[in-house]
């Protein structure tokens, strides 16, 4: 199994930058990199890489998490059985014993995280600063608008899945969400809500085939502070608990 990274120039924000070690600290890793700069200088930390010159996804806020769907499907061509991690997604042990019993448990599998349905004001609740970010604002009504379009309702609780982590060994699987998503003309969260078209079960039915047993879209330990982003995140993992047994390997902040 080979760990997939992917990586542009603006991946997201900043800080992502931020969150990429200085040096691998990960065996069997690869990158895939959109921009030859980018690559040179991710090569030069000793990391593997591979470089993505063409995309169907463009850099624009409201499309680029479109990408991470290219990175997968390029690796899953590659290596055949792929774990895509964020960069902040990290490995709480080693990857041994019972973690491959729970990969082999699924073929596809891709954790749930909780959004508010005022998924804006919660958003702006938890990070204020993000008001001022040229573009954030508009992206975070892109968001509300898909959040309540593609996902499965709790209460005030949307659920949806989370691109922090996906195991697969499906070939088909990347290229039937890349086509789902180019087909709906998906934005904002492009990966994650053309998973959850891709799933087309109920929510119940998703835990069972598609929750990963090790890792949570969302930590606990990041669902402590009293705002609607993380009540509803914590009301999910409670959710999950009492399904399936979660015994985790990753964590993802």
């Amino acid at each position: 199994m080979k760990i997939v990274r992917a990586l542009w120039a603006n991946a997201g924000s900043t800080h992502v930058f931020k969150e990429i070690p200085k040096l691998p600290t990960i065996k069997n890793q690869v990158v895939y990199v959109w921009g030859e700069d980018l690559e040179s200088y991710i090569r030069g930390l000793g990391y593997d890489t591979r470089l993505v010159e063409h995309s169907l996804f463009s850099e624009e806020y409201n499309t680029e998490y479109g990408r991470k769907l290219v990175a997968l499907d390029l690796a899953v061509q590659e290596f055949g059985e792929v774990l895509l991690l964020d960069w902040d997604c990290h490995i709480l042990r080693p990857l041994e014993g019972k973690f491959y019993d729970y990969l082999l448990s699924k073929e596809t599998q891709c954790p749930l995280y909780a959004q508010h349905k005022n998924t804006s004001e919660a958003f702006f609740e938890a990070f204020p600063n993000k008001r001022d970010e040229p573009f954030f604002p508009e992206f975070a009504k892109t968001m509300e608008i898909n959040f309540n379009k593609y996902s499965w309702k709790m209460g005030d609780d949307l659920i949806t899945p989370n691109f922090c982590c996906v195991y697969t060994r499906d070939p088909k699987f990347a290229k039937a969400l890349i086509d789902i998503a180019v087909d709906n003309k998906i934005k904002g969260c492009v990966e994650e809500h053309a998973m959850w078209i891709y799933a087309n079960c109920s929510l119940d039915e998703y835990i069972e085939r598609h929750q990963p047993h090790f890792v949570q879209g969302v930590s606990d330990d990041m669902t402590n502070h009293n705002l609607m982003i993380c009540r509803t995140q914590k009301r999910l993992n409670a959710y999950i608990s009492e399904k399936i047994n979660m015994d985790l390997y990753l964590k993802h902040i």
